[in-house]
């Protein structure tokens, strides 16, 4: 089993060079978002509370 898990390691291990590191200092810095980008996450930011329904015993209602 360990030899399959070390083949799978080393496939994506070849896979992922190029890739960066996406918690490395200049991916982070990089990384600008749109004017757009910021709106939309600013509207999911101003959106209303979730209601939540109180809990209710099934034996309180009545057939």
């Amino acid at each position: 089993m360990k030899d399959w898990w070390r083949s799978i390691e080393e496939h994506l291990d070849e896979q992922s060079e190029q890739a960066p590191d996406p918690w490395s200092d200049r991916c982070r810095v990089d990384l600008e978002l749109t004017e757009e980008q910021r709106r939309y996450l600013a509207a999911l930011a101003d959106q209303p509370p979730v209601i939540r329904m109180p809990a209710v015993d099934p034996t309180d209602i009545e057939p």
